[in-house]
């Protein structure tokens, strides 16, 4: 796959993150969840996302630290995910893939591999909690 290829999937998939978090935000408030707690919801689920945006902004591959940056929030956002909404047997602990997938597009193996390996050990420490 070409490098802007590759690009413009993650602009994509970014873009529909922030999508998916502001309609899960939005319904969270017609069910009674006020402002303030849905604003924080969606900084703090949306941060991977506006983050991949800022670093992605123009049609070069970012360099090495911005991509583990990247990399990085999706590890934590996941994790987070599955401490707060019930552990390994939590729906998202498919989000533990978006890491490593995320550096494969990014065109980084090695750093797949160790997100790999760290949502691996993320998912085995949360099941022994």
């Amino acid at each position: 796959m070409r490098p802007s290829t590759a690009l413009k999937r993650l602009h994509f998939l970014h873009l529909s993150w922030l999508a998916l978090v502001a309609a899960a935000c939005i319904w969270g408030m017609q069910a009674g969840l006020g402002w303030q707690s849905a604003a924080f919801a969606w900084l703090g689920a949306a941060c991977p996302a506006l983050a991949g945006l800022l670093v992605l902004r123009s049609d070069t591959a970012p360099r090495e630290p911005a991509q583990a940056l990247i990399v990085i929030s999706w590890t934590l956002l996941a994790v987070l995910g599955l401490l707060l909404t019930g552990g390994g047997g939590s729906p998202l602990t498919i989000l533990l893939l978006a890491a490593p997938l995320t550096a494969l597009l990014l065109g980084a193996p090695r750093m797949a591999a160790e997100a790999a390996i760290f949502a691996g050990l993320a998912l085995f420490a949360i099941l022994e909690i």
